[in-house]
């Protein structure tokens, strides 16, 4: 039977689409049986999700161009909090 490990493994890296037929039906009744894998899957699946909504939101203009005002706004909370505020 298939360990916690191997499955985890290959959820997380996305080649459980890729094996055979028969390691992806052990693999299933592992994930049916396991309740902490099957948790393991749920929050990679999640997390995909959240990465690729998170990825569409996110315009190509962007990313990777500096935000002009960051600094002097960072610069001025700091000096509030070293001021008691």
């Amino acid at each position: 039977m298939i360990r916690c490990k191997d499955v985890a493994k290959l959820v997380a890296s996305d080649q459980f689409r890729s094996q055979r037929l028969m390691m992806r039906l052990e693999v299933r009744f592992h994930l049916w049986m396991c309740r902490y894998c099957s948790r393991w899957e749920r929050q990679i699946r999640q997390l995909g999700s959240a990465a690729r909504k998170l990825a569409g939101r996110t315009s190509v203009e962007h990313v990777g161009k500096p935000d002009d005002d960051l600094e002097a706004r960072l610069l001025r909370r700091l000096s509030e909090k070293g001021k008691g505020k």
